[in-house]
């Protein structure tokens, strides 16, 4: 008999429903049907986020912040690279990020001429958003990683110095040169000189001008307490 799978809500029910169209896109017919697919990842990343992660989900649906998934990805990778079922969790975890990413991306972008000041306002309703996105190199991240650390080279923040091991091995990563100025076009990638591990703030300061700042220029700005 097939599982009944229970949601919080109907915006819940909805993103499941879009998270399975995603995985028709992404995952050949004649390999699983996404259906199947979902309910043996969902399983396996239950299991792992309550267990090794000590927190507490009914489902990887429950779980809609970026930073928090990649987090999650994160700890897959480094702290079980042996385990034989772990490419279930990992595939199933980059599938859902990117799903994720995309909605989230499409999402803040609403032009605001789209918003009625004399409503309510209101958050929470799946948007169904179509768009492309460019391509990261995952292998060319963690090179980078490797050479620099998890630490931030702006400021030098360290997540597992401040939040313990659920801050371990955290960071982001930002591209010195916008991959959008590529232009959709495929390059090479130095992970020495093309990227560099940043923080959420810093990642985020970086990205409020046009073209992004530096870092040098950024570590410029930065105002020391009194």
């Amino acid at each position: 008999m097939a599982r009944c799978i229970k949601f919080k809500d109907s915006s819940q029910e909805q993103l499941y429903k879009e998270f399975l169209l995603f995985l028709e896109r992404k995952i050949p017919v004649y390999r699983m049907p996404a259906k199947k697919y979902y309910t043996s990842f969902n399983i396996a990343i239950k299991k792992f986020v309550n267990e090794k992660l000590n927190m507490s989900i009914d489902s990887i649906l429950d779980i809609v912040d970026y930073s928090t998934l990649v987090s999650i990805q994160d700890s897959l990778q480094t702290r079980f690279i042996f385990i034989t079922n772990n490419d279930k969790k990992l595939e199933g975890i980059k599938y859902y990020i990117e799903f994720i990413k995309e909605h989230d991306e499409r999402s803040e972008s609403i032009p605001v001429s789209y918003i009625d000041i004399t409503e309510e306002y209101k958050e929470g309703s799946l948007l169904d958003c179509h768009g492309s996105k460019y391509e990261r190199n995952r292998k060319a991240r963690q090179e980078c990683l490797n050479y620099f650390g998890y630490s931030c080279r702006v400021c030098g923040f360290d997540f597992e110095k401040t939040y313990g091991e659920i801050g371990r091995n955290f960071i982001e990563v930002h591209h010195t040169r916008e991959i959008s100025s590529h232009q959709g076009v495929e390059h090479k990638v130095d992970p020495q000189k093309d990227l560099i591990p940043v923080c959420s703030n810093c990642h985020s300061m970086l990205h409020r001008t046009k073209p992004a700042l530096n870092i040098e220029a950024l570590q410029s700005l930065i105002v020391t307490p009194k």
